[in-house]
Protein backbone atom coordinates (compact mmCIF):
# COMPACT_ATOMS: atom_id res chain seq x y z
CA UNK A 1 0.00 0.00 0.00
CA UNK A 2 1.75 3.30 -0.96
CA UNK A 3 -0.61 6.19 -0.49
CA UNK A 4 -3.34 5.46 2.75
CA UNK A 5 -6.31 7.69 3.05
CA UNK A 6 -5.54 10.72 4.40
CA UNK A 7 -7.46 10.12 8.13
CA UNK A 8 -5.29 7.20 8.77
CA UNK A 9 -2.06 8.00 10.79
CA UNK A 10 1.59 7.55 10.13
CA UNK A 11 3.35 5.46 12.65
CA UNK A 12 6.63 3.21 13.12
CA UNK A 13 6.10 -0.42 14.04
CA UNK A 14 8.44 -3.26 14.92
CA UNK A 15 8.13 -6.04 12.68
CA UNK A 16 10.55 -9.35 12.49
CA UNK A 17 12.75 -10.62 9.96
CA UNK A 18 13.21 -14.16 9.56
CA UNK A 19 16.40 -14.86 8.32
CA UNK A 20 16.41 -18.27 6.91
CA UNK A 21 19.39 -21.00 7.41
CA UNK A 22 21.40 -21.34 3.72
CA UNK A 23 19.71 -24.77 2.79
CA UNK A 24 16.15 -22.67 3.16
CA UNK A 25 14.76 -25.52 6.00
CA UNK A 26 15.76 -23.71 8.99
CA UNK A 27 15.61 -19.86 10.61
CA UNK A 28 19.07 -18.60 11.47
CA UNK A 29 18.09 -15.40 12.76
CA UNK A 30 15.18 -13.23 13.72
CA UNK A 31 15.65 -9.23 14.03
CA UNK A 32 13.57 -6.91 15.00
CA UNK A 33 13.21 -3.47 12.71
CA UNK A 34 11.15 -0.48 13.19
CA UNK A 35 9.30 0.57 9.70
CA UNK A 36 7.28 3.46 8.89
CA UNK A 37 3.71 2.31 8.53
CA UNK A 38 0.14 3.76 8.37
CA UNK A 39 -2.67 3.29 10.75
CA UNK A 40 -6.45 3.01 10.14
CA UNK A 41 -8.43 4.51 12.60
CA UNK A 42 -11.10 2.57 12.88
CA UNK A 43 -9.72 -0.65 12.62
CA UNK A 44 -6.76 -0.14 14.26
CA UNK A 45 -4.98 -2.55 11.82
CA UNK A 46 -1.42 -1.09 11.08
CA UNK A 47 -0.48 -1.52 7.09
CA UNK A 48 3.11 -1.12 6.13
CA UNK A 49 3.89 0.73 3.09
CA UNK A 50 5.89 -0.02 -0.07
CA UNK A 51 9.25 1.67 1.99
CA UNK A 52 9.26 -0.32 5.08
CA UNK A 53 8.42 -3.63 2.70
CA UNK A 54 11.90 -2.57 0.67
CA UNK A 55 13.15 -2.14 4.04
CA UNK A 56 12.71 -5.28 5.39
CA UNK A 57 13.77 -6.89 2.32
CA UNK A 58 16.93 -5.11 2.05
CA UNK A 59 17.83 -6.13 5.60
CA UNK A 60 16.40 -9.78 4.97
CA UNK A 61 19.36 -9.89 2.03
CA UNK A 62 21.98 -8.32 3.43
CA UNK A 63 21.61 -10.64 6.52
CA UNK A 64 21.92 -13.43 4.06
CA UNK A 65 25.03 -12.01 2.35
CA UNK A 66 22.62 -11.02 -1.21
CA UNK A 67 24.57 -8.36 -3.03
CA UNK A 68 22.11 -5.24 -2.89
CA UNK A 69 21.02 -3.00 -5.90
CA UNK A 70 23.21 -0.66 -5.42
CA UNK A 71 26.00 -2.56 -4.98
CA UNK A 72 25.44 -3.93 -8.56
CA UNK A 73 24.96 -0.35 -10.29
CA UNK A 74 28.31 0.39 -8.97
CA UNK A 75 29.82 -2.60 -9.85
CA UNK A 76 28.68 -1.64 -13.42
CA UNK A 77 29.70 1.75 -12.68
CA UNK A 78 33.25 0.53 -12.05
CA UNK A 79 33.59 -2.17 -14.54
CA UNK A 80 32.45 1.22 -17.39
CA UNK A 81 29.84 -0.83 -18.84
CA UNK A 82 26.50 -0.54 -20.33
CA UNK A 83 23.95 -3.32 -19.07
CA UNK A 84 24.33 -4.68 -22.42
CA UNK A 85 28.43 -5.05 -22.44
CA UNK A 86 27.97 -6.48 -18.63
CA UNK A 87 24.75 -9.27 -19.84
CA UNK A 88 27.29 -10.26 -22.70
CA UNK A 89 29.92 -10.78 -20.05
CA UNK A 90 27.66 -12.83 -17.42
CA UNK A 91 26.39 -14.71 -20.12
CA UNK A 92 22.30 -13.33 -18.77
CA UNK A 93 19.53 -11.66 -20.43
CA UNK A 94 19.70 -7.96 -20.25
CA UNK A 95 15.99 -8.19 -18.32
CA UNK A 96 17.17 -9.98 -15.78
CA UNK A 97 19.98 -7.53 -15.17
CA UNK A 98 17.24 -4.64 -15.00
CA UNK A 99 15.49 -6.48 -12.60
CA UNK A 100 18.60 -6.86 -10.30
CA UNK A 101 19.38 -3.50 -10.75
CA UNK A 102 16.13 -2.34 -10.26
CA UNK A 103 15.38 -4.09 -7.08
CA UNK A 104 12.68 -6.24 -8.35
CA UNK A 105 14.32 -9.51 -7.74
CA UNK A 106 17.32 -10.55 -6.86
CA UNK A 107 20.45 -12.71 -7.87
CA UNK A 108 20.26 -16.56 -7.55
CA UNK A 109 22.63 -17.92 -4.89
CA UNK A 110 24.66 -18.80 -7.24
CA UNK A 111 24.73 -16.19 -9.51
CA UNK A 112 25.45 -13.70 -6.42
CA UNK A 113 28.37 -15.75 -5.17
CA UNK A 114 30.01 -15.13 -9.16
CA UNK A 115 28.68 -11.34 -8.93
CA UNK A 116 30.28 -11.11 -5.03
CA UNK A 117 33.85 -12.14 -6.06
CA UNK A 118 33.67 -10.06 -9.44
CA UNK A 119 33.16 -7.17 -7.21
CA UNK A 120 35.44 -7.99 -4.76
CA UNK A 121 38.23 -8.88 -7.43
CA UNK A 122 38.74 -12.40 -6.51
CA UNK A 123 37.82 -12.86 -10.55
CA UNK A 124 38.32 -10.67 -13.28
CA UNK A 125 36.72 -9.23 -16.57
CA UNK A 126 39.57 -10.78 -18.80
CA UNK A 127 39.10 -14.50 -16.44
CA UNK A 128 35.07 -14.24 -17.38
CA UNK A 129 35.96 -13.25 -20.64
CA UNK A 130 37.87 -16.32 -21.05
CA UNK A 131 35.25 -18.34 -19.80
CA UNK A 132 32.14 -17.29 -22.91
CA UNK A 133 31.82 -19.63 -25.66
CA UNK A 134 34.08 -20.55 -28.19
CA UNK A 135 31.56 -20.12 -30.95
CA UNK A 136 31.07 -17.03 -33.76
CA UNK A 137 27.74 -17.16 -33.02
CA UNK A 138 27.65 -16.22 -29.27
CA UNK A 139 30.85 -13.64 -30.55
CA UNK A 140 28.58 -12.29 -32.99
CA UNK A 141 25.51 -11.87 -30.75
CA UNK A 142 27.08 -10.44 -27.74
CA UNK A 143 30.13 -8.54 -29.10
CA UNK A 144 31.51 -8.48 -25.52
CA UNK A 145 35.16 -9.61 -26.78
CA UNK A 146 35.14 -6.88 -29.17
CA UNK A 147 33.90 -4.36 -26.54
CA UNK A 148 36.38 -5.65 -24.11
CA UNK A 149 39.37 -5.47 -26.93
CA UNK A 150 38.78 -2.17 -28.27
CA UNK A 151 37.89 -0.50 -24.74
CA UNK A 152 41.57 -2.02 -23.84
CA UNK A 153 43.67 -0.44 -26.19
CA UNK A 154 41.36 2.94 -25.72
CA UNK A 155 42.43 3.15 -22.17
CA UNK A 156 38.85 2.98 -21.21
CA UNK A 157 38.41 -0.80 -20.22
CA UNK A 158 36.22 -3.08 -18.55
CA UNK A 159 38.25 -3.35 -15.09
CA UNK A 160 38.46 -6.15 -12.20
CA UNK A 161 37.95 -4.51 -8.44
CA UNK A 162 42.19 -5.01 -8.24
CA UNK A 163 42.94 -2.90 -10.28
CA UNK A 164 40.53 0.31 -9.03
Amino acid sequence: MSNPPNNWEAIETEEEVVIPTYDGKGIADVIKVKVPAFRDPKTGEVYLAEKALQILDDIKARHMGLISREELKLLRARLRCTQKELCALLQIGEKTWTRWETGRERPSRSMNLLLRALNEGRISVPWLLAQRPKTKQFEQKSGIGRIWHVRQRSGKKLISAQST
